[in-house]
């Protein structure tokens, strides 16, 4: 059975990342809350840019009836390029949403995958979460999040602001260009001069 948390302990767990299921009641009627319990997690502790980040989400109905229409939100976190999910999974801007069905007594599994790219400067971790809302409710049901730590790869792009490969190259060849049209200039010039002192 899931730990029951508070809105305000909700949502200072999200706040410090912590990777535990969060349980949050969809109805004010305390006889019929939904019966469910979420997860996520990328099976790591750290990330550093360049990394494939495999995000599972696991929701488990507890309950006696099935749940239709279930949808499963994950937000990604800023510097994670969204490159997959399973189950019809559809990316919008920077959240992932699935809509399922889920069995009474039964848990469902789905996957998101994203690229870590340098992230925005002062971002120290990495950190999604993932919330279940219930057909027919207007607020989540349960929540969980998952955080990972930044390394030094991931941390020095952010702080120095690193461009990617091809800024360099234009501008090597704006360069390059603008040399030359000095030199092509200057050689035109001396044949003229030489011209008029002949």
């Amino acid at each position: 059975m899931p730990v029951r948390y508070s809105r305000p302990a909700a949502v200072v767990a999200l706040l410090l990342g912590a990777s535990m299921p969060l349980a949050i009641p969809a109805s004010a009627d305390p006889a019929s809350p939904p019966s469910l319990s979420i997860g996520i997690d990328d099976g790591r502790a750290n990330a550093a840019a360049g990394d494939e980040l495999a995000y599972t989400v696991k929701v488990a109905n507890t309950g006696a009836a099935d749940l239709a229409g279930l949808k499963l939100v994950q937000n990604l976190p800023p510097g994670l390029r969204f490159t997959s999910a399973d189950h019809d999974g559809r990316r919008d801007g920077q959240s992932v949403t699935w809509t399922v069905t889920v069995p009474a007594g039964k848990d469902l599994t789905v996957t998101s995958r994203g690229v870590v790219e340098p992230v925005p400067k002062g971002t120290t971790r990495l950190a999604s979460s993932v919330c279940a809302q219930v057909a027919g409710q207007d607020r989540p049901a349960v929540c969980s999040t998952d955080s990972d730590a930044l390394d030094a790869t991931a941390l020095a792009a952010a702080s120095t602001g690193e461009s990617p490969w091809w800024y360099w190259v234009v501008s090597a060849l704006v360069v390059l260009a603008v040399l030359a049209a000095v030199l092509l200039v200057r050689g035109r010039r001396r044949e003229a001069a030489r011209a008029g002192a002949e």
